[in-house]
């Protein structure tokens, strides 16, 4: 075996969530012919680009100086857990849960480095209350747009929906955030020296911009390519930073989801299976597990004409495996570039899947 199949070969034993979207992609693109328009490359550049002015920022010292913002009146791990949850939550009611935790679990990595804490709890905290919180609004997450827009008659009965699902979430995640460590933290860095404040403007303005992209505002590639040029100009070396691993696993699973939905056996089985409300609901949340949420509201939406029971399944269903939500997979990438990932991955799913347990009895039972 040569040395540069060997290399392939070990980076793909390290990216097991590519390394399984891929397998999935390829082995549907035998049954039926893949379709490379179904990758959406409005996503792909979202992320793209937000990584890249993210990666800008930090190098700019202005994650430094927000962690040490927050550590002076969240000083623990409770506290910050506490604030950084509820942050977390309402941000991502209007900019999406991946834009959200694009944008908070940066910081907490960082207040992790400077105080000596390893903020795996932190960041499974801010991706469940980026989930819940998400699926308030019908624009905190793609699978609600996609709900919204084809299924639910207006906001006022898509909210009453989904506020069944957020309150009780946020108030288990609130209880568990005030029992974890009130330890000190101590925020231990030299003065900071803030980066040039011109570029820090201009990082700024695109990451704004490029937030207002993310909800159609106007055109992704714009500011992309904005924030390409900005990258050339500023530090050509950030754009070997980016975790391109990350964009291909979205790339395969939007491959994998299209080939899915036009094999006719698997149809034939999604339209048996839901016959009722509680099987919807089951459905959504199930199917979450291996395809992710997004891709299962839209699979399932075409076979149910009650918006409820799918709103309410897949938002339970982002709470489950790595890949049940995009969303988990994004900061889960984050925090395992920095830290060992082993005892996040345990912690994760231990919290995630006794919550989806506890979602799925409660309103199995409600849709019954």
């Amino acid at each position: 075996m040569s040395k540069i199949a060997r290399t392939i070969l070990i980076k793909l034993r390290k990216e097991i969530v590519f390394t399984a979207a891929l397998s999935a992609a390829v082995i549907t693109s035998f049954i039926v012919p893949p379709d490379i328009r179904s990758i959406d490359l409005d996503v792909i550049l979202v992320l793209f680009s937000l990584m890249l002015v993210s990666k800008g920022l930090e190098q700019l010292r202005v994650y430094d100086r927000l962690a040490a913002w927050t550590t002076k009146f969240a000083d623990s791990e409770s506290a910050m857990a506490l604030v950084m949850v509820w942050f977390t939550a309402i941000v991502s009611m209007f900019i999406t849960n991946d834009v959200a935790l694009l944008t908070v679990v940066p910081v907490t990595l960082m207040i992790g480095r400077k105080t000596g804490l390893d903020p795996y709890r932190v960041v499974t905290f801010e991706i469940l209350a980026a989930n819940i919180g998400s699926s308030l609004t019908p624009f905190g997450n793609p699978q609600n747009i996609y709900i919204f827009n084809c299924l639910a008659s207006g906001p006022g009965e898509f909210m009453k929906t989904s506020i069944l699902f957020v309150l009780p979430g946020m108030l288990i995640l609130t209880v568990s955030a005030l029992l974890l460590s009130g330890e000190k933290l101590v925020f231990v860095s030299a003065k900071i020296t803030p980066g040039n404040r011109t570029a820090i403007g201009v990082a700024a303005v695109l990451f704004i911009t490029v937030l207002a992209a993310s909800l159609r505002l106007f055109d992704i590639r714009y500011a992309a390519a904005a924030v390409f040029i900005f990258s050339l100009i500023y530090d050509r070396k950030l754009i070997l930073k980016i975790d391109y691993f990350l964009l291909m696993t979205f790339g395969a699973f939007f491959i994998f989801v299209d080939n899915l939905s036009r094999i006719p056996a698997v149809s034939q089985i999604l339209r048996s299976v839901t016959g009722s409300s509680a099987n919807v609901f089951l459905a959504g949340a199930g199917l979450s597990q291996i395809i992710s949420n997004v891709p299962a509201a839209m699979v399932l939406g075409p076979f149910t004409r009650d918006f409820r029971p799918l709103l309410i399944g897949v938002s339970a269903g982002g709470l489950g495996t790595l890949v049940a939500s995009l969303a988990n997979l994004i900061a889960y990438k984050l925090y395992s570039a920095q830290y060992p990932s082993g005892r996040m991955l345990k912690y994760f799913t231990m919290t995630n899947l006794v919550l989806l347990l506890i979602s799925v009895f409660a309103f199995y039972m409600y849709f019954k």
